[in-house]
């Protein structure tokens, strides 16, 4: 799996089948306000696809493609930033962490991503398991929850480090 993300407004290529296209949002704006600019921005990439009748269903987990043949979606917020993960198959999970030491940094990767990962001693590490935590539960479709041995793994994943946040993306295994 490679990555690439697209600044918006340009719009990514379509994504062929293994493959994911992410897009990078940058607004200064309310949290209600970037919800409501994501689903927009998603809308008007997959119709800049040919997806005339794409909408969007809210769930729990968060929202999903109509109307798109087989493309998954997922959304990740952090700071000002959006990201947006659309790939073909089932699911796809996307999440974006800062790369910043907190207070409490340590008790909360014990308590979220297990007991091995107490002994993180970096912010660069804490953010890229946490965002590849965040990705596989977003994949998964799950709530976020504290750690539990049984949490199913992701079946492929890809962390990177752009713009001062680790991103990690979920996909399905290949074929």
């Amino acid at each position: 799996m490679s990555y690439a993300s697209t600044l918006w407004p340009a719009i990514p290529a379509l994504p062929g089948r293994g493959e994911v296209a992410v897009v990078r949002i940058t607004q200064r704006a309310p949290r209600a306000a970037l919800r409501a600019l994501a689903r927009r921005s998603v809308l008007e990439v997959v119709r800049a696809w040919g997806f005339l009748a794409a909408n969007l269903v809210e769930e729990a987990t968060g929202p999903r493609l109509n109307g798109c043949g087989d493309l998954c979606l997922s959304l990740s917020y952090v700071e000002n930033e959006i990201w947006i993960a659309i790939a073909h198959g089932s699911s796809v999970g996307i999440d974006a962490t800062s790369v910043a030491e907190f207070e409490g940094m340590r008790d909360v990767a014990q308590l979220f991503l297990g007991p091995s990962a107490a002994a993180m001693g970096s912010p660069e590490a804490f953010a890229e398991a946490w965002s590849r935590h965040e990705a596989t539960l977003k994949y998964h479709r799950l709530p976020l929850r504290e750690w539990d041995p049984h949490t199913p793994k992701a079946p492929r994943h890809l962390t990177v480090r752009d713009a001062g946040f680790a991103i990690s993306v979920v996909l399905e295994a290949s074929a």
